[in-house]
């Protein structure tokens, strides 16, 4: 499906996210723990990674996406074709997942469809993007003064993981969260949330339970916070 035509400014600024993005190899970021695992299993019989390997690729594909569309609402004329652009993007990105697949499997010789098979993927990548739909939608609906006036969304940088911080401060904002309203969900005080989000404290297990419950209910999807070595 084709993008829309956007200003050759913005459309240069997307190239330049986009670039960004892939410079940095995310997929075979995402991908190198599983296939780690695989080659530490010893001699027992290699498990297939379904739930692991779909996670993969719904992060890749959320973080490309939101490249994009993070333009979008500015140049919409309306909801109608704000919601139809994104519908589009979305097919695009799925489109653009699967060439980087068979790029990386052809480079690596690791076989995807050993894990989950081509419309596994496609479905995956479907079920990760629509909320993304509708998040962007509500931004350009409902911008809240408490976040968007005061602070930019964080796309996150795909050459290095992110910390405990950065995943909480990056769902917090796409939940549309302030801090105080996050510490009250998670049921701490608010210089524990700031303590987490800076990295300055690890989170226990049963915070980063609740900070996923709480984000899983704002995004309508399903949200673990990843732990850092």
């Amino acid at each position: 499906m084709p993008r829309p035509k956007l200003p050759p400014e913005t459309q240069a600024n997307i190239e330049a996210a986009i670039e960004a993005f892939l410079a940095a190899r995310p997929l075979e970021k995402l991908i190198a723990p599983i296939r780690n695992s695989l080659a530490s299993s010893g001699g027992d019989p290699p498990r297939p990674q379904r739930a692991r390997v779909k996670l993969a690729f719904q992060e890749y594909a959320c973080r490309l996406f939101d490249c994009e569309a993070q333009f979008y609402p500015k140049h919409a004329r309306n909801e109608g074709e704000l919601h139809l652009w994104l519908i589009e993007l979305m097919a695009c990105i799925s489109d653009d997942v699967g060439t980087a697949v068979d790029l990386y499997s052809r480079q690596t010789f690791f076989s995807f469809d050993f894990h989950c098979n081509g419309s596994e993927r496609i479905e995956a990548v479907f079920e990760a993007l629509e909320p993304r739909i509708e998040y962007w939608l509500k931004v350009a609906r409902e911008p809240s003064p408490s976040i968007k006036d005061t602070e930019q969304l964080t796309i996150p940088d795909a050459s290095r993981p992110e910390t405990i911080g950065a995943q909480i401060n990056r769902l917090r904002q796409e939940s549309q969260l302030t801090i105080e309203q996050l510490a009250e969900e998670v049921d701490v005080n608010r210089r524990t949330v700031e303590r987490h989000l800076a990295d300055d404290s690890r989170p226990y297990d049963r915070h980063l339970s609740a900070y996923g419950r709480v984000f899983s209910k704002c995004l309508n999807r399903k949200v673990v916070i990843r732990k850092m070595p």
